[in-house]
């Protein structure tokens, strides 16, 4: 059991890094912007052109930002997106990609080849990439994506 005086203050850089919380619940994240062009480029080179992020109304874009952490081969990322209109992201194949996304607020239509499915908060939501798949998200959005590669993953 530990002792108070025993227990990680947040302060504590290698706790943060054991953890990864240092840089996903940070008050800095890691990108920010306000400008739809500027988000839609970020997301397209970030993620090796894998995404690709498009609104009907970009005039309706208020802000992306994100911040992300690594553990191992694993990438985890907070993503919060404020928007008055709809968006989608769509992911085209990668096939050494496994995605879980983790709702935390907003709603959004999963579309992974013919299939559909919505997703509320709370809801957990796996992707493989063995077809193109796409998101459509409604209004303010705050998920957390965990990346794996699958060639990490069959080693483990």
């Amino acid at each position: 059991m530990m002792e108070a005086s025993d227990r990680p203050v947040e302060g504590n850089k290698d706790f943060r890094d054991f953890f990864f919380l240092g840089n996903l619940v940070s008050e800095k994240p890691s990108f920010i912007t306000a400008d739809y062009h500027h988000a839609k480029r970020h997301i397209a080179s970030s993620n090796e052109g894998f995404f690709q992020f498009s609104m009907e109304r970009t005039n309706a874009f208020k802000r992306y930002d994100t911040r992300s952490a690594r553990l191992g081969s694993v990438l985890f990322k907070l993503v919060s997106l404020d928007s008055r209109a709809d968006y989608h992201i769509r992911n085209t194949l990668d096939p050494d990609v496994v995605l879980l996304h983790l709702i935390f607020c907003g709603s959004a239509e999963f579309r992974l080849g013919q299939r559909r499915q919505q997703v509320s908060p709370g809801q957990i939501v796996l992707l493989e990439a063995n077809d193109k798949s796409s998101k459509r998200w409604r209004a303010p959005t705050q998920l957390v994506i965990v990346r794996i590669n699958r060639q990490a993953l069959l080693k483990v």
